[in-house]
């Protein structure tokens, strides 16, 4: 068995490359390959947000750097590998580890993956000439280059050097289910007359919800049967509450925790939206489309998001693209049958077990 150290900046559910390796993780052959994390912990010290538990009952080791910055990061790595010996390292955020590869190659690591998941260098100004540095080591010391999207790939890698592998995921897990929707829709007060428009995402500058406000005014008028449901953490979210009650949306919007029992809430949508300022290739439009849920994102997010029905809009603050999301809202397309979902997805590449074969093939090969 070889084991594979993992590096994807958080441990929570909040990060959406957590997810992507948690999905893999999974489902790979844990007897041949094992997977170790090192990250931080989650924001919030919530341990029910994070994955920590469940990579130790499925094996995995994990390392936690409790206090960021560079030096404690060497130190980390110094940590484990004068305990433990990895030949590959699989790094997928641009992070304190990535002024770390020279120990890597020091302890003989013998291949370094990297993997990009985004199409900025971060979402605050001020970081940006950080990660770009933290980017540095890359083109001296990684020998595998791996991408959610073409996008994605060239931000980092500055190339068309790259694989392009998709965020692929177990379509039965996230499969419609109409108890669930039933239960979930009585426990957040809805009827059958109710449709339910759902957004999973951190709240965050990245994920521009604060966008939806003026739509979801100028939707809930025309129809006030239309309600609107957002899930997630974040340091934006007391500000979004309080934009919310200001513009008098408080009776048609719910505002949920983050859960592990996302998949639940999915069924119990009828539209899912995602106004993103820019994504790698998300998670959640993934998610939601196994589901069998029409979406309607941001043009800024990569057309390889397009599996099953997906909308892509303009996301600048303009009176013509508010009405083009309200328009989309109010007249959106019907849900996707299961069959068709997992044909979809099987042509596009994004079941869970054509991604399972090249993972394993990175790593054996």
């Amino acid at each position: 068995m070889i084991r594979i150290l993992q590096l994807p900046g958080g441990l929570s559910r909040n990060n959406g490359r957590m997810t992507v390796v948690m999905n893999i993780y999974r489902h790979i052959d844990r007897e041949a390959i094992q997977f170790d994390f090192a990250g931080t912990e989650d924001d919030q010290q919530d341990q029910e947000n994070e994955y920590i538990d469940e990579i130790k009952a499925l094996g995995g080791r994990v390392y936690v750097l409790h206090d960021g910055g560079i030096i404690a990061a060497r130190k980390l790595i110094n940590q484990i590998f004068n305990r433990y010996s990895y030949e590959i390292v699989h790094y997928h955020q641009l992070s304190e580890f990535g002024m770390t590869f020279d120990l890597l190659k020091k302890y003989g690591v013998k291949k370094l993956i990297v993997h990009s998941h985004a199409t900025v260098m971060s979402e605050t100004k001020w970081k940006i000439p950080r990660n770009r540095l933290f980017s540095l080591p890359i083109y001296f010391y990684s020998n595998r280059n791996i991408a959610v999207s073409n996008e994605a790939g060239r931000k980092l890698f500055l190339s068309n050097h790259f694989e392009f592998i998709p965020n692929a995921i177990d379509q039965t897990k996230f499969a419609f289910n109409f108890k669930k929707r039933h239960d979930v829709r009585i426990r957040l007060g809805l009827n059958n007359h109710d449709f339910l428009i759902g957004h999973v995402g951190r709240f965050a500058k990245q994920k521009n919800q604060l966008f939806l406000i003026p739509v979801m005014a100028r939707v809930i008028k025309q129809n006030q049967h239309f309600y609107f449901l957002f899930i997630g953490d974040g340091p934006e979210k007391d500000f979004f509450k309080q934009v919310v009650q200001k513009a008098g949306l408080s009776s048609h919007v719910i505002i949920l925790d983050s859960t592990p029992s996302i998949k639940d809430y999915y069924s119990a949508m009828d539209l899912f939206v995602l106004p993103s300022l820019f994504e790698g290739l998300p998670m959640v439009g993934i998610e939601a489309q196994a589901n069998g849920l029409p979406i309607v994102v941001a043009d800024t997010i990569s057309q390889q998001l397009k599996i099953t029905k997906t909308a892509f809009l303009p996301i600048q603050l303009k009176e013509k693209n508010i009405e083009q999301w309200v328009k989309a809202i109010l007249t959106p397309s019907s849900r996707v049958s299961d069959d068709q979902v997992r044909s979809c997805f099987l042509q596009a590449g994004f079941l869970i077990e054509s991604s399972i074969a090249r993972w394993e093939k990175m790593y054996l090969a």
